[in-house]
């Protein structure tokens, strides 16, 4: 088993990490057959771990688990595959092999635990741009930076798909909103926030009956402080756009981070 530079450190290349590449070796994709027969068959467990997955149905079994991780985590598994191989490497191989619901309990915990880490350390580091400036002036400068028009509603094109939202609203929230805050300052970062973020997570709310959608983006502003701005909308068809705030006291942030309540589903590569 060589390793693959393209890989990134500690990550297990080929079959046994399900990573698909290109001629040159760039990662294009996960592989959940190869995956359960090189990882869990071959390279991950005990020898009594490796003896269950010689048994063919057992393999069938954990391969119908990981895809049906792999969907859950679609997303994040398209846009970086690299990272998503390398958080199923975290399971224990015979977490494949319990019920659908105590899988989406173990997943749900591992990619949240993992990637949590990987979000607190791209801030440390520094993957973090400063403000620009808003390129509209006005509602019909506006109007014209979405991806697309559908009546009134303005689309935005996302990892996890298209945010929706009216335009006239949107746009009056820069100034009209819930706290009567001005947004004057952080309306450069609007459309880079949905189309560009550093995370999304979903929280399932009381009386909902989809989630709420966070799109998180940090930025600096001109003095090198961390703006850390949420896009929020509902999951249905298609998201629909609710709010977009500055988390000055990074409340928002920290209960993300810490809660067991949210589902981490994309973070950017």
């Amino acid at each position: 088993m060589q390793s693959n530079a393209h890989l990134g450190s500690g990550l297990i290349s080929g079959s046994a990490a399900g990573i698909e590449t290109d001629e040159n070796g760039n990662i294009v994709g996960f592989n959940p057959a190869k995956f359960a027969a090189g990882f869990l068959g071959g390279v991950a467990g005990s020898k009594a771990v490796s003896k269950i997955y010689k048994n063919k149905s057992a393999q069938r079994y954990a391969t119908l688990a990981i895809k049906s991780i792999q969907q859950d985590y679609k997303s994040l598994s398209e846009n970086n595959p690299a990272m998503f191989a390398k958080i199923m490497q975290k399971f224990n191989p015979r977490d494949f092999l319990k019920g659908k619901k105590q899988v989406q309990e173990v997943s749900k915990d591992i990619f949240n635990k993992e990637l949590a880490q990987e979000i607190e350390s791209a801030l440390k580091n520094g993957k973090v741009e400063t403000m620009p400036q808003a390129e509209f002036r006005n509602r019909e400068e506006f109007a014209k930076m979405f991806d697309s028009i559908k009546g009134n509603k303005g689309v935005i094109k996302t990892p996890i798909g298209n945010v929706e939202c009216s335009i006239s609203y949107a746009y009056r929230h820069f100034a009209h909103n819930t706290h009567n805050t001005d947004r004057e300052n952080i309306k450069g970062g609007f459309f880079k926030t949905f189309k560009d973020p550093l995370f999304i997570v979903e929280q399932a709310r009381e009386g909902q009956s989809s989630p709420s959608v966070y799109f998180y983006k940090p930025f600096y502003d001109n003095d090198k402080k961390l703006m850390n701005l949420f896009g929020i909308g509902i999951q249905g068809h298609n998201v629909e756009f609710k709010t977009y705030y500055f988390d000055k006291k990074r409340n928002r942030l920290k209960e993300i981070l810490t809660s067991d309540k949210i589902k981490i589903v994309y973070m950017k590569e």
